[in-house]
């Protein structure tokens, strides 16, 4: 995983989230979060699921 790539996060926080990892899923938006400060209103999105 690129540590700068942005839409890698999210790919990934998808497949914890789809395996019933939420936990994982936060951290990895976590970070996602601090490469792509736009991307916080899809993980609210995806949080509010």
């Amino acid at each position: 995983l690129d540590p700068s790539d942005a839409e890698a996060y999210y790919e990934l926080g998808l497949v914890y989230l789809a395996a019933g990892q939420k936990q994982k899923a936060i951290g990895i938006y976590s970070k996602l979060k601090v490469l792509d400060p736009g991307a916080a209103e899809i993980v609210k999105r995806l949080a509010e699921k």
